[in-house]
């Protein structure tokens, strides 16, 4: 899903783990 790239690494993870967060939100109040 991601690709290697060095100008890309920073952005890559901020937005993988802004959808990690969101994911997890959404499963949270799934659960509630």
């Amino acid at each position: 899903m991601s690709k290697p790239g060095k100008s890309m690494n920073r952005k890559g993870n901020e937005f993988d783990a802004f959808v990690i967060a969101l994911i997890a939100t959404f499963i949270f109040y799934g659960i509630l």
